[in-house]
């Protein structure tokens, strides 16, 4: 493919039996998923098996920040005696990783397509 500027949609590094992608973004973004993958030759050509994830950055903050929150709302459930503050806490948290999942979601189509286009 012919990418003007000198823009060049994918970053990362690739070794001779696996590749670690993901696309380059224009603005920041955290939720950008990583390709990894893994090469195994056969007779006829490769295998390639992927695996999309999320940035180890992402993955921490996501735990760090559903833990804070779980043990904020425990806290708060115990000192006010209203086990309601729990489960608000444990519903924001729900919240949280859907919304992450989803976007996780919307933004592996494209370096899924992304990769199919580099691999014909």
């Amino acid at each position: 493919a012919n990418y003007p500027n000198k823009f060049t949609p994918l970053m990362g590094r690739i070794d001779e039996d696996r590749f670690q992608l993901a696309l380059r973004a224009r603005r920041p973004n955290g939720f950008v998923p990583i390709a990894t993958g893994k090469i195994e030759k056969t007779s006829n050509g490769c295998l390639i098996f992927l695996t999309y994830t999320l940035m180890p950055s992402t993955r921490f903050y996501l735990v760090f920040c559903s833990l804070i929150i779980l043990l904020l709302g425990a806290l708060t459930a115990f000192y006010s005696k209203n086990i309601l503050l729990c489960l608000v806490a444990l519903a924001s948290v729900v919240l949280i990783h859907l919304i992450a999942w989803a976007n996780f979601k919307l933004h592996r189509k494209p370096l899924h397509n992304m990769l199919l286009e580099v691999l014909e």
